[in-house]
């Protein structure tokens, strides 16, 4: 005779009240990312500290703290942390750090989409790229996404 059963988990609870839900470990791990999302929780990122990012970044791999794709081994991202702690007093967590390296790389990359399209031009003093109205509507129309 077979015995098909399994094993229980040891972490699960065995003994529940009639009616009540055995919890799930998912929810809370939802509820925790949610209020990480929170817009009051978030960061919000100074020029200077996107400046230290970048030159950390530049000086870590020149440090041999690189890798071949541009991003930095544990051990630059670990002095990266420390950096922005001494220069900024603020200590994000290197997942932090590589959400504003990515989205400073999509901006940039967006600019200069932008810069090299036929009608755009860039204020220096603002640091921003023009056109007019038609030029917009035609890139638009052209990239509806």
């Amino acid at each position: 005779m077979k015995n098909n059963s399994q094993p229980k988990k040891v972490d699960e609870p065995t003994n529940l009240p009639a009616g009540t839900k055995k919890p799930n470990s998912k929810s809370k791990v939802k509820k925790e990312k949610d209020e990480d999302d929170d817009a009051s929780t978030r960061h919000v990122w100074t020029t200077a500290q996107q400046v230290t990012i970048l030159e950390e970044i530049v000086k870590g791999h020149a440090t041999g703290h690189g890798n071949n794709n541009g991003n930095l081994k544990k051990e630059g991202w670990t002095t990266l942390v420390k950096k922005m702690l001494a220069k900024h007093g603020f200590s994000p967590t290197a997942s932090q750090i590589k959400n504003q390296k990515q989205f400073l790389c999509r901006t940039f990359l967006d600019v200069k989409f932008l810069r090299n399209q036929s009608g755009f031009g860039w204020d220096e003093d603002r640091s921003v790229v023009t056109a007019g109205d038609n030029v917009w509507q035609e890139l638009l129309g052209a990239h509806p996404h």
